[in-house]
């Protein structure tokens, strides 16, 4: 079996691909996640895609797919989807699995410090990824609903969020956010705030004397939005205006469907869903890869460096692969 990053020639691979279980629901729905377009800007260099696909060969032939993606400047990789072409005797959780454990690589190679995931529950992805090193830091409900034009109401209380509310926002999320999420996110104040530079007007904030206590994020796409909300609980009362500002500014652009997240902390907010017409979609385990434990980490043999791969190496892994990878000319710093 090899890895290796994906090429051209690949792209009738990607046509066929035969299952596709997308895993970074619901925010790869509204984009419409398509596995060759999705392949296509990962040959585009990653300082400006930040796509990575990544390819199993099976007897000498692509047999599934591992499709990433990471923010310029961030300490984390997301795996957004994972795919097989038709059976050739290697089944689905030994694919993901080996595809996996090249992703994590390929990311402790290039810097990052964590592989991300969220994984629908009960899939069979779900087990290979955790026989690949992933472990579970989180649930969460995503909940969906179609809207027309009209739907909801505006909320007087909250307004978009501006470059003065970044540092009050944060705080609600570090305060709200459960700890084994924050570890896994690695989410520091900067990271938080330069993740959302330039999203003001897809953020909205409810202020009580000097803070936050309500912050409302929507995210749009081209088939829909997904709403993420954080608050305080002085700010339940506020939860259910909250809903239907997403949705009157969701309905602004015309007919879709709105999703929304609630954690594992945040049962008042998935009873006022249900209320208010949205059905239930699925639950995803939320997972993660430590890089950082790969301290001992040697390439595997049968997977390819990838040509895009940024040659700059962990500092804690640098001792060791130099002294396992002696005359490779793929070195850091060569």
């Amino acid at each position: 079996m090899l890895i290796r990053s994906v090429r051209l020639t690949d792209v009738h691979t990607l046509r066929r691909q035969q299952s596709v279980e997308v895993l970074n629901t619901p925010d790869a729905l509204i984009h419409g996640f398509s596995p060759i377009r999705f392949g296509l800007r990962s040959l585009l260099p990653r300082i400006w895609s930040g796509r990575e696909t990544l390819v199993l060969e099976y007897r000498g032939r692509p047999v599934a797919c591992c499709y990433s993606a990471s923010r310029r400047g961030a300490e984390h990789r997301l795996i957004v989807a994972l795919s097989r072409c038709a059976d050739r005797g290697l089944g689905d959780d030994v694919a993901w699995e080996w595809l996996a454990r090249g992703i994590c690589q390929h990311a402790a190679r290039e810097g990052s410090l964590r592989v991300l995931a969220r994984a629908r529950d009960g899939s069979e992805c779900v087990a290979a990824l955790r026989r690949a090193g992933f472990t579970t830091y989180g649930q969460e409900v995503v909940y969906v609903r179609s809207y027309t034009r009209g739907a909801g109401a505006l909320h007087p209380g909250l307004r978009p969020m501006s470059s003065r509310d970044h540092w009050d926002a944060w705080r609600l999320y570090h305060q709200t956010e459960p700890a084994p999420a924050q570890r896994a996110e690695g989410l520091t104040p900067s990271a938080w705030m330069r993740a959302r530079k330039g999203r003001d007007d897809g953020a909205w904030v409810l202020r009580a004397g000097d803070g936050v206590d309500l912050l409302a994020e929507l995210a749009f796409g081209e088939r829909g939005a997904v709403l993420r909300v954080h608050y305080r609980p002085p700010a339940r009362p506020e939860l259910a205006p909250a809903i239907e500002h997403a949705l009157a500014l969701s309905a602004r652009r015309g007919p879709g469907t709105l999703y929304c997240v609630a954690q594992e902390n945040q049962a008042e907010l998935a009873g006022l869903l249900e209320e208010r017409g949205f059905a239930r979609l699925q639950c995803n385990l939320r997972l993660v890869h430590y890089n950082a434990t790969l301290a001992a980490w040697q390439e595997h043999p049968a997977i390819e460096p990838a040509t895009s791969i940024a040659r700059t190496g962990l500092t804690h892994l640098s001792a060791s692969w130099s002294n396992t990878s002696k005359g490779d000319t793929d070195q850091p710093g060569n």
